[in-house]
């Protein structure tokens, strides 16, 4: 019983041994020891080996040419200082030496898990198209981008790397990003780094990997007003806070207080570096994006929908920066008379003023004030309707349109959703076609509104309703229309490219 229990001690304290150190050693032959040690090299030695070897050069023809060869390293990253080193292939050579000569050898799940990985990528990329569906779904090569924040030379390629995986990892199928990425209990940063570099050679049939260092930014800002000025703006934004805006205040909270910070003359480089960012996006066609927090300063768009304080497109439906407010001026003249004229207040940014030495940017604040006088733009529209009806590309209708009771002919394309507003209701119109985003909602009001109007409404992505007029049942729509309804010219166009 006793040598039992010793027994299962011993094997109890060899489990708790082993978990805590890692490591088995297995011993397999006993055989003589080797008389000395293999030569060595730095790892810079051996990088710049490996580079001539890939050139299909060698040292001593450099030696025979008098020449020099420039290696272009810009960083080696090995956790060693000294290696044995047998150029592309030192595993399987290393075993190759350990076995004729008897030497013990280690082996690892990193080791082990590089060299399937590898076999993995050679697999892949022997017949990319034939796992396309598997890995990808879109055709070509997709353009992956990652910013450095600084330039080559100095490039932080243990941050930047790891950030390609990442983008790998959310432009492929399923989870083979993970799969292919060393992450054991033996797992180093060099290791780590080493698998995520086999995942992008696993994948580089369709992806094309682009490193950017923002020269294009902004070289320097400059802050007017004193640290009392910015500490009196975050005062008044979260005085701002109780109108139901927490969700934007709360965002704008951390980038005034970093305001505050330079005021006082603590520069966060990076932050302010961050202030405006332009990228190119990974679908193709897609526009490019503006992701600097300067962002969060735009809440809403300029029909009053919220912006997800992340991106902008330059396509982006953007506020105007201007503001205008209409003031009624009443003018009594001495017999008791009044002459009303209408006028519009406008004020913001107007411009940006250039500094001709420094080429530095200042955006200048102003306000003008104007009449409100659209006679000329009515009477212009009048005009146009007069020949072949109106026509209008629109991202919204027109506020014009509101000093015509009667429009013959009216045609709109609208960029994205179309939304007619109430004063619209009250229009006499005798043909209306409508092209963009129309919702069912949207649809059955335009159709309401005019029951005496001939309709066509081509609406993206559903089916398009077209009306005569004075046809109560809609299901007959479009059985009463001829075989082909003449297209505006526009349009006939516009599907011609």
């Amino acid at each position: 019983m006793k040598k039992h229990l010793r027994i299962l001690l011993t094997l109890s304290l060899l489990a708790t041994s082993i978990a805590v150190s890692a490591q088995v050693t297995i011993k397999i032959e006993k055989l003589s020891k080797p008389k000395e040690l293999l030569p060595v090299s730095s790892t810079n030695e051996i990088a710049e080996n490996l580079v001539l070897k890939d050139a299909q050069l060698y040292l001593s023809m450099m030696d025979r040419m008098n020449t020099t060869y420039d290696y272009n390293v810009l960083s080696v990253n090995v956790d060693a200082e000294r290696l044995v080193s047998y150029g592309f292939h030192s595993f399987f050579y290393g075993m190759y030496e350990a076995y004729a000569n008897h030497r013990p050898f280690v082996l690892s799940p990193d080791m082990v898990w590089m060299l399937i990985a590898q076999g993995f990528s050679h697999h892949i990329n022997a017949n990319p198209e034939k796992y396309r569906d598997k890995m990808v779904d879109f055709s070509g090569k997709m353009s992956l981008v990652v910013e450095s924040e600084k330039p080559l030379d100095s490039a932080q390629w243990d941050v930047l790397i790891p950030r390609f995986a990442e983008e790998i990892r959310e432009n492929t199928k399923g989870t083979i990003a993970e799969t292919m990425i060393a992450d054991f209990s033996t797992t180093t940063q060099y290791e780590q780094i080493a698998s995520e570099i086999t995942l992008m050679e696993t994948t580089k049939a369709y992806f094309e990997f682009v490193l950017v260092y923002a020269v294009c930014g902004i070289p320097e800002v400059t802050l007017l007003g004193t640290p009392e000025d910015w500490q009196k703006v975050y005062d008044k934004t979260m005085q701002l806070r109780s109108y139901d805006l927490a969700w934007w205040i709360d965002d704008l909270r951390p980038i005034l207080k970093k305001f505050i910070d330079a005021s006082k003359g603590k520069k966060d480089v990076k932050f302010w570096r961050k202030m405006f960012k332009w990228h190119t996006q990974k679908e193709y066609g897609a526009p490019n994006i503006i992701d600097g927090w300067i962002v969060k300063f735009f809440p809403y768009d300029k029909d009053g929908k919220r912006f997800d304080l992340k991106t902008l497109t330059r396509e982006s439906n953007l506020p105007d920066e201007i503001s205008k407010a209409d003031v009624r001026f009443i003018e009594v003249l001495e017999d008791g008379s009044k002459v009303e004229t209408m006028i519009e207040l406008w004020g913001g940014f107007f411009g940006l003023e250039q500094n001709r030495e420094s080429f530095t940017l200042t955006p200048k604040i102003g306000w003008m004030v104007k009449k409100q006088d659209d006679s000329f733009v009515v009477e212009n529209v009048k005009k146009r309707m007069s020949y072949s009806g109106l026509e209008m590309k629109v991202k919204e209708v027109p506020a014009v349109l509101n000093k015509l009771d009667s429009i013959p002919s009216l045609t709109l394309y609208f960029d994205d959703e179309v939304v007619f507003p109430e004063w619209m209701k009250t229009k006499k119109i005798k043909y209306l076609y409508v092209e963009g985003k129309i919702s069912d909602e949207e649809k059955d009001k335009i159709l309401g509104w005019y029951p005496n109007t001939e309709i066509v409404l081509h609406r993206k992505g559903k089916r398009d309703v077209r009306r005569k007029p004075n046809m109560v049942n809609t299901e007959e729509w479009i059985k009463h229309l001829p075989a082909q309804q003449p297209m505006p010219q526009l349009l006939d166009e516009k599907r011609k490219q």
